[in-house]
């Protein structure tokens, strides 16, 4: 709930708040100058410090390719594909017999 003392001091420009403030208490001067002073600092440090960023390039690849933007590329002639690991069924003929 907003009273209309506090609707008032809302709608007043920071000026004459400030100047109400400052006839409450005349000490409140030095906190603004004080105030102004570290935002003056603060700002001028962040216009210093933000200069166009500058990119990165990405560290190199251990695997010794030359980044992660370039496509494998296969070089020759394809490799043979691998030998059959897995037993097949007994050659016809052959004197081994299934264990029972």
């Amino acid at each position: 709930m907003v009273t209309a003392q506090a609707a008032a001091v809302e709608s007043e420009p920071l000026d004459l708040v400030a100047d109400r403030l400052l006839l409450l208490d005349p000490d409140l001067e030095d906190l603004f100058e004080s105030v102004d002073e570290i935002l003056a600092t603060a700002l001028a440090r962040i216009r210093t410090t933000t200069a166009a960023p500058v990119p990165i390039p990405p560290a190199p690849d251990p695997s010794g390719r030359s980044g992660p933007w370039v496509a494998p590329v296969a070089h020759g002639r394809a490799p043979e594909p691998p030998r059959p690991s897995q037993r097949g069924p007994p050659a016809p003929g052959s004197s081994r017999r299934p264990n029972r």
